[in-house]
C-alpha cells in the first residue's frame, strides 16, 4: 500500500493510499483558511519588492551624481542585477501563492448548493466572522454554524491538489 501524507499548514496527517484522501472537516477549514493568510504574504512580498526597488533608485540616483571613476558604475550594475533577481524570485513566490488561492476557489466552487457555497465564501475568502455571516445571510449564528458544517462534508478538494502540495513538501 502507498501511504500518503498530507500537509495542510504545519500539520500532516496520514491519509491512507493514493486516491483515497477524504480530508476532515478540521482539514478542510485549515485549507480553505490559507487563502486570508495568502493574501496577506503576498502583500508582504510585493511590500517587500518595493523596498528593494526603492532603495535600488536611491542608490542609481546617488551613484550617478558622483563623477564617473570605474569602480561606483559596477555596483551600480551589480547592486541593480540583484534586486532584479530577488524581484524576479518574489514574483515566483506569489505567482505559487495565487494558484493555492485558485485552487480554494475551485474546491469552494465545487460545493453545489448556492446557500453553502455564499458561506464558505464569505468566511474563507472574505474572512467574516459566523455572527456578521449570520447577520447578512439572515439566519442564526447556531444554523450558519450547522450550514458550515454541511459546507465543508460537500466541498470537494480533488487529489491533484494534494498531491501537489505533497511533491512541493517533499
Amino acid at each position: 500500500m502507498l501511504q500518503i501524507y498530507v500537509t495542510i499548514g504545519e500539520k500532516t496527517a496520514w491519509r491512507g493510499r493514493k486516491g483515497g484522501f477524504g480530508l476532515t472537516s478540521q482539514e478542510k477549514k485549515e485549507f480553505l483558511s490559507r487563502y486570508l493568510e495568502i493574501l496577506a504574504e503576498e502583500k508582504d512580498i510585493r511590500e517587500e519588492i518595493a523596498y528593494w526597488e526603492s532603495k535600488a533608485q536611491k542608490v542609481t540616483a546617488s551613484w550617478s551624481a558622483v563623477p564617473s571613476g570605474g569602480k561606483g558604475s559596477d555596483k551600480v550594475q551589480t547592486g541593480a542585477i540583484k534586486v532584479a533577481e530577488l524581484r524576479e524570485s518574489l514574483m515566483d513566490k506569489i505567482n505559487q501563492l495565487a494558484a493555492v488561492r485558485i485552487e480554494i476557489e475551485r474546491a469552494i466552487g465545487t460545493v453545489q448548493d448556492d446557500t453553502q457555497r455564499r458561506l464558505l465564501r464569505l468566511r474563507y475568502i472574505k474572512g467574516i466572522g459566523f455572527n456578521k455571516i449570520a447577520e447578512e445571510m439572515n439566519y442564526g449564528e447556531r444554523q450558519i454554524q450547522r450550514i458550515h458544517g454541511k459546507a465543508l462534508l460537500a466541498c470537494k478538494i480533488p487529489d491533484d491538489v494534494i498531491e501537489c502540495h505533497i511533491e512541493n513538501n517533499i
